[in-house]
């Protein structure tokens, strides 16, 4: 058995000769590893070791981390890691993570963090124990979750409208997380957008049936526990009337006038008991359809008949011709000139 220390500048090293063991037991801080057919090999350092309490790692929360470089070849590798009960909100939520190929330099993990399940957990000794065929990275934790909030640009829609919805993604720690994989389910369809830098994913879809409209939002990225929400948008058909009427009329003193116009429904809905009548009028009038029923898309002619009397003021007035029901209304002004009577 042999047995290094460390030197003044926290380095130490390792002489080992370089022969094939059964077993080569390396006891380090927090760690102990067992390399099982072990040949060295001798034109590179033994062992490179790190161990932290804390570092950051996207979307784990770390009880530890070790970094594991063995030189040489192996079959396997039986593998103890300690723990500080101090640094864990909960034994029973203990998880292992490996990354096979880190980045040094960026501290990240190249490709995804993989989960390994077939550890013991042996909380007495406040370690896990493994048995595998590689050593690198690992990092005894929880996921963190994913947390996600999603609105529309309004709450109301109009139907064939389009429908614009941005959901912001979080993790537990209100970090804003990039590049997570954002699913939108509206009626049978799927939407996918990735977060951008902002933790910020954008959709936009067509609102095309009527009535409400429930959306469920989820989000992935490995390592994070997904997360989900849902809420709702009203779609309705637009409701809408339109009059196509003169912008100018003008009578003469002693005569009767009809004027033609057309009532034009504009919207997606069919509209009923429609009232039509004119405000401000110095004259009286009589109108052929004073009530209306119209579908979506339908014009409907209709004519008004002003009676102006012989005594009527010579001047111009505002009027204005009104369509409304419950549900909708429209009105236009136009001017209403009375000019004197012609004489032979």
């Amino acid at each position: 058995q042999y047995q290094f220390s460390t030197d003044s500048a926290g380095n130490y090293k390792i002489n080992v000769l370089p022969q094939t063991y059964d077993k080569l037991l390396i006891d380090v801080p927090q760690a102990r590893i067992q390399l099982n057919s072990f040949t060295l090999d001798p034109s590179k350092e033994l062992l490179k070791y790190s161990y932290f309490d804390s570092i950051s790692v996207e979307g784990i929360k770390v009880y530890g981390a070790y970094f594991i470089e063995i030189s040489g070849s192996y079959s396997s590798v039986d593998l103890e890691l300690n723990y500080k009960k101090s640094n864990v909100d909960n034994e029973d939520r203990i998880k292992l993570f490996y990354c096979e190929d880190w980045n040094y330099a960026k501290s990240k993990c190249n490709k995804n963090w993989m989960k390994i399940s077939n550890f013991i957990l042996d909380k007495v000794g406040s370690k896990v124990k493994l048995s595998l065929n590689h050593l690198s990275v690992f990092v005894l934790g929880d996921e963190k979750n994913l947390e996600i909030k999603c609105s529309a640009n309004k709450q109301k829609f109009y139907l064939n409208e389009d429908v614009v919805v941005q959901c912001a993604v979080e993790d537990e720690d209100s970090v804003n997380v990039e590049n997570a994989n954002v699913s939108l389910k509206v009626n049978n369809k799927i939407y996918k957008a990735l977060t951008d830098s902002n933790g910020i994913a954008k959709f936009e879809f067509i609102a095309e049936k009527e009535g409400e409209l429930n959306i469920i939002a989820t989000v992935e990225k490995a390592p994070y526990k997904s997360g989900a929400t849902s809420f709702s948008i009203n779609i309705e058909k637009k409701k809408e009337i339109y009059i196509l009427f003169p912008d100018s009329v003008k009578v003469k003193r002693g005569g009767n006038y009809t004027i033609e116009f057309n009532v034009i429904n504009t919207g997606q809905a069919d509209l009923e008991k429609l009232e039509i009548n004119v405000e401000n009028s110095p004259l009286s009038y009589l109108l052929s359809k004073e009530i209306v029923d119209i579908r979506a898309g339908e014009t409907v002619n209709n004519s008004i008949t002003f009676f102006v009397p012989i005594n009527s003021t010579l001047s111009t007035f505002s009027p204005k011709i009104k369509i409304s029901n419950e549900e909708v209304s429209y009105e236009k002004n136009f001017a209403l000139t009375i000019l004197e009577e012609e004489k032979a």
